[in-house]
């Protein structure tokens, strides 16, 4: 809109016409003519400066344009200066938006629940921000860092996007806050989890106030497996045989953050660390590390995966090798397809970052998904997305503007309380990530069984009690 504006020529008629505000001050220049007066007559050509100040949604723009004017006076040549204010011109071509994710590669079925409960976000808006129509560009990372930054980068310098939406990976995530802070890019709703988007963000505040934070920091989440476990020990559902653990993560930064911080509370709940172990996303062969844990007598594992190769090969193993370890899956259902790959390999498995379709809005949007695309959302990747896209739009309608600035300070002070997942989501100012607490964001343990996710913590959101492995009968 600025361009297009800077770059209209105005017409003396427009400058003087009935509609306009405009204010002359006359400046008197002096003109030497070698004799006490200035004769009448023809007076040299003066300018003309029209200043327009165009107020609108968006921004304010002042433009000053200087003409010749013509005319025949009895004073000396004058400078007028006309102040003009008109109606802003409200640009009407797409706002083109950038949406993030693995379409391709190890964990492309997370990808397209988050690019389509995204498309399912804007159309339920009619395909439109402010009236104008949105185009929805696809920044397909296949999980890699480096791709995700290429993808942005040539989304920018092509298409032009003016903000980023949602994304999966954290590793992606902390490369493409430079990215946004590069272009001053708005980036909302990435699920990127890792300590080190924080870490990040509070050494330069201002140069990363673009970037929004959909997931809490795993520190925040992965407590509530342990309290799960205190919680089926004190009951007597589950009588370890040792207090030995060990912690299998994908080698990625939300693996490590993860894994640092199950580790950190499982020590201090009592429990000994004997193996801490990283495996590649395209890990196919556990039997070494189930061997290992075989040997080491280990009662409780630790793991998070976000790519279908390792889930289902380390499920399948496991039973195959007859581990008798009670084990923690966080992540399993991530994965839309989760039980086609894994089977009744999932059942009696816990996880402590899902949540179910429980509340009415929850199911009605899980059978739109499903009827629409042909497969049934994850809660994370296709309910968390479509919650974060739709706070996006309510509050840039809702701010009536598309100034980045702007939409900042409103983001940093939004309550969005239409959520399908979480009944509310806010972000934290000071940290620019998803506020964790009763009533905001946070997920039960469930354990898997037939298929099903039955919720055995907190204990008043209980759905089904622990049922213990028949391995560890």
């Amino acid at each position: 809109m600025v361009k297009d504006i800077l770059k209209k020529k105005i017409s003396r008629r427009e400058a003087i016409s009935t509609g306009a505000k405009i204010g002359i001050a006359a400046g008197i220049a002096a003109v030497a003519a070698g004799v006490g007066g200035y004769f009448g007559g023809l007076s040299s050509a003066p300018t003309r400066e029209v200043t327009k100040t165009v107020p609108g949604k968006e921004r304010t723009v002042t433009q000053t344009i200087k003409e010749t004017i013509t005319q025949t006076i009895a004073s000396p040549a004058q400078t007028i200066t006309l102040t003009q204010t008109i109606a802003p011109e409200i640009p009407t071509g797409p706002i083109k938006i950038g949406v993030n994710g693995p379409f391709t590669g190890p964990a492309a079925r997370s990808g397209a629940d988050i690019k389509n409960a995204t498309i399912l976000a804007f159309e339920e808006n009619g395909n439109k921000l402010l009236g104008r129509p949105v185009e929805l560009i696809f920044l397909d990372d296949q999980s890699k860092p480096e791709v995700g930054v290429r993808a942005a980068e040539d989304a920018v310098a092509r298409e032009k996007i003016q903000f980023i939406l949602n994304g999966w990976h954290s590793s992606v995530a902390v490369a493409l806050m430079d990215v946004a802070a590069k272009h001053k890019l708005l980036s909302f709703g990435h699920l990127g989890a890792t300590n080190v988007v924080i870490e990040k963000f509070k050494k330069d505040p201002e140069k990363y106030k673009y970037w929004f934070k959909g997931w809490p920091t795993p520190d925040k989440q992965v407590m509530a497996d342990i309290e799960a476990v205190k919680r089926i020990v004190s009951k007597g559902l589950w009588k370890p045989k040792n207090n030995k653990f060990a912690v299998l993560i994908e080698d990625t930064d939300w693996g490590r953050s993860w894994g640092e911080a199950f580790k950190m509370f499982a020590e201090q709940a009592g429990w000994t660390s004997v193996s801490f172990d990283i495996f590649k996303p395209e890990e196919t062969d556990f039997a070494p590390i189930i061997t290992k844990y075989k040997a080491q007598e280990v009662s409780l594992i630790g793991m998070t995966s976000t790519f279908e190769p390792p889930t289902a090969s380390f499920l399948k193993q496991r039973r195959e090798l007859d581990l008798k370890s009670l084990i923690f899956l966080d992540g399993l259902a991530w994965l839309a397809n989760w039980y086609e790959i894994t089977g009744d390999a999932s059942d009696y498995i816990l996880d402590g970052q899902q949540s179910v379709w429980a509340k009415p809005e929850s199911k009605a949007f899980r059978d739109k998904f499903k009827q629409k695309f042909g497969w049934d959302p994850t809660p994370a990747a296709a309910g968390l997305e479509y919650d974060y896209a739709r706070m996006f739009i309510d509050v840039v309608e809702r701010a009536g503007t598309l100034d980045t600035e702007r939409l900042i300070k409103l983001l940093e002070v939004a309550v969005f309380e239409k959520g399908v997942v979480m009944d509310r989501y806010k972000m934290d100012p000071s940290t620019h990530e998803v506020v964790v607490g009763e009533g905001w964001f946070i997920f039960p343990v469930v354990q898997y069984l037939k298929g099903e996710m039955n919720i055995i913590w907190p204990e008043k959101q209980v759905t089904k009690e622990f049922q213990l492995p028949p391995w560890l009968v």
